[in-house]
């Protein structure tokens, strides 16, 4: 069930080998992957031969661009369904549609335009519950 990638989005949209110390990596990557840094495998499953799901980590946003270039250069498709609760995004994407939503912890997650079917799958619900009680726990001490 657990198979060992390196570098996804490498794989997907390949680094040009003339970026340098000259030119901010950092920035090409957000540019063109969509995040920060490569994927961070933690599992990968074959499900069928049309179908692999894997789970990665990312830091700073959702590749979407990156998946766009590789399923255009690769001819695959994908769905992903994503949460990056440190800001404060969620969505869903595939090769031809994206939909992200924000959402702050201010108002719970379905008054902030959260579809349910996230706010179940990330369980945001309850993260904005456990965050209103820290909250509340501060301001009482």
């Amino acid at each position: 069930k657990q198979c060992y990638l390196i570098g996804l989005l490498d794989i997907l949209y390949p680094m040009p080998e003339w970026l340098n110390n000259n030119y901010d990596w950092r920035q090409w990557q957000m540019d063109n992957w969509g995040c920060r840094h490569d994927a961070e495998i933690v599992c990968c499953e074959v499900v069928s031969n049309q179908e692999i799901r894997i789970e990665f980590h990312t830091q700073f946003w959702t590749p979407i661009l990156a998946l766009n270039t590789g399923a255009r250069r690769l001819n695959f498709s994908y769905k992903i369904v994503y949460c990056e609760p440190g800001n404060g995004h969620v969505g869903e994407a595939t090769e031809s549609e994206h939909k992200g939503y924000l959402f702050t912890l201010d108002k719970s997650p379905e008054e902030e335009g959260v579809p349910i079917k996230l706010v179940n799958e990330f369980d945001l619900h309850n993260m904005y519950l456990d965050f209103k009680k820290d909250e509340s726990d501060l301001h009482n001490k």
